[in-house]
Parts: C-alpha cells; structure tokens; sequence
C-alpha cells in the first residue's frame, strides 16, 4: 500500500486546475468568483451529494458510490490493452451482483442493522480500491474454488448429455435398420 502523499494529490489538483482553466466558461466562474475551478467543482459534488441524500436518501448514494466510479473503470479496462484491469472489474461487477442478489433477498433483515447503507458503501469502496482489491481477494478466496467445481460439474454434465444423445442417436439408427 503506498502512503499518503499530500504533494502528489496538489499536483494533481494543480494539473486539473490547469486543464480546467482552458474551459472558457469555467474561467470566467472563476474570475467572477476568485475561487479556483476545482473548489467551486467540489462544491457542487459535496451540494448535488446532500441533495441526493435529502431526496432520496443514503440508499441512493450507495448505489452511486457502488456503480459509477465502477462503470467509468470498466469502461476504461474494456478500452485498454491490460487484461488485469479487465479481470479486476470484471471480479468487482460478479461480486457487486451477488451482493445485490443477496441484498434482495435478505432486505428486511438488513434495514434493521444501524448504519447498514454507509456499512455497504465502505463495503464497495473496499472492493474497488486501487490498493486494497478486495474484489479479487473475496474472487480468489471464495468464488475462484467453487467455480472450479462448477466447471467440473458443468463438464460432467455436458459428458453425460453428449453420451444419451449418442445412445439416442444409435438406438434410432438401429431401430430404423431394423424396419428395412
């Protein structure tokens, strides 16, 4: 996990101020207001948050946090060339379904447990941190060996059906020899 560093967030936050500032409109918001575009950016997130929040509560939120950053991710992953990226989000949206499923199921269970929806978005942005990964940690601990079994049972199954339709398929053809 790499530390926390103050210098490189500024940096970032001075390169966006940059590439911002060639926006004409947002340039002149900030020249009317003396604030840098990047502050006044943050503030309509932090108000449109709240106003999502008073609306339509923290339940609305948890699906904001749990689907857009990671819609923009894999829209990304599937553009470039890295197939860990791809395999990352592609543990992340697996998860993320077998969670809501679960969640479906188990909803009037859940509401009753105190802070549930803020417990379900640390819960998300611990699956999709870049430093933690925990959507491939839960893949490769517990889904990665039972769909291993999966495949296998699948593989089977597939064997034995291939087998009665070539059973099928011999005894038709004996039958029919058998009427000529």
């Amino acid at each position: 996990m790499s530390s926390f560093d103050i210098e490189k967030i500024q940096k970032i936050l001075n390169e966006t101020e940059t590439n911002l500032q060639k926006i004409p409109q947002l340039k002149k918001v900030s020249e009317a207001t003396s604030l840098k575009i990047i502050y006044i950016l943050f503030g309509l997130f932090i108000v449109l948050l709240l106003l999502i929040y008073i609306f339509s509560g923290l339940r609305a939120l948890a699906t904001i946090v749990g689907v857009v950053y990671p819609g923009w991710c894999s829209l990304k992953a599937i553009k470039s060339k890295d197939k860990d990226d791809d395999t990352f989000w592609l543990s992340y949206w697996v998860i993320y379904g077998i969670f809501s499923v679960f969640e479906s199921i188990t909803d009037l269970l859940l509401f009753w447990i105190p802070f549930y929806e803020l417990i379900k978005i640390f819960f998300y942005f611990y699956l999709f941190s870049p430093q933690l990964k925990g959507a491939l940690t839960l893949y490769y601990a517990l889904l990665e060996p039972l769909v291993d079994k999966l495949v296998k049972v699948e593989s089977n199954v597939s064997d034995a059906a291939n087998s009665v339709k070539q059973t099928i398929k011999n005894q038709t053809m004996k039958n029919d020899s058998k009427k000529k």
